[in-house]
């Protein structure tokens, strides 16, 4: 999927968010194109644009849902030059900046 879908993706997204406290955010690297994130153990076929998941990632952390996150599927004995890792460290570096957001 291309980062220039997000506009019909966000829209779902936020009736999800809307129906939801509290979420668990699991983003699996094996989605992304093997090119950009080769340390994985199965890359996909179809791939998702990094940067539509990174958006995607900001309406959810922006909503301060998030009760737990985590990053999978990171296989550093396929990976070269620590892509997948940097790009793994940048999503969990932008969750982690996340407010909490009490629920009440």
């Amino acid at each position: 999927m291309r980062v220039d879908r997000f506009a019909g993706i966000e829209g779902d997204l936020r009736a999800f968010l809307a129906r939801h406290l509290r979420i668990y955010l699991t983003i699996c690297l094996d989605v992304l194109p093997g090119s950009i994130a080769p340390g994985v153990s199965a890359p996909a076929a179809l791939a998702v644009d990094p940067l539509l998941v990174d958006r995607l990632v900001e309406v959810i952390v922006a909503s301060g849902q998030i009760a737990i996150a985590d990053v999978a599927e990171l296989n550093p004995r396929f990976d070269q030059d620590d892509r997948a890792a940097r790009l793994a460290a940048r999503f969990v570096a932008h969750i982690a900046g996340a407010p909490a957001r009490q629920v009440g």
